[in-house]
């Protein structure tokens, strides 16, 4: 049986290895064993990634047998952190060291302006949800 000592900046762990706790490790603990999406949105996921697999599995060129992925924020943090904003052509010139050419590329954005990426698909197999162009 363990047993919790509060103490500043964290919690003490009597037993099973007598160890200190930070808060972080605690909220970390409590939201990996306790918080849940709905399975709907687990499945869903699922078929987006067995999806994305397959498409990549699928091409040719595609060896790694893998797809990159980057979640692109463009706006929503103009006034906070303007160093943030980067053009398409500086955002495609600090990723491209990390995905192979003509790879299956997963862009998650709420970018309006599709036309944004055009660059990234000159190089890439893109595949982002939502509307297409």
């Amino acid at each position: 049986h363990k047993r919790f000592v509060k103490v500043a900046g964290g919690m003490w762990c009597e037993g099973a290895g007598q160890q200190f706790l930070s808060w972080t490790e605690i909220y970390r603990q409590k939201c990996r064993d306790h918080l849940r999406l709905p399975d709907e949105i687990m499945c869903a996921a699922a078929q987006v990634l067995e999806a994305l697999t397959d498409r990549a599995n699928a091409r040719e060129n595609d060896t790694a047998e893998l797809y990159d992925s980057m979640h692109v924020r463009r706006g929503d943090f103009k006034q906070q952190y303007s160093w943030t904003q980067l053009t398409a052509e500086e955002l495609y010139s600090s990723s491209e060291v990390e995905f192979g050419e003509g790879s299956t590329l997963y862009i998650s954005t709420a970018e309006r302006d599709k036309g944004f990426f055009d660059l990234f698909k000159k190089h890439h197999d893109v595949v982002s949800l939502g509307k297409s162009d």
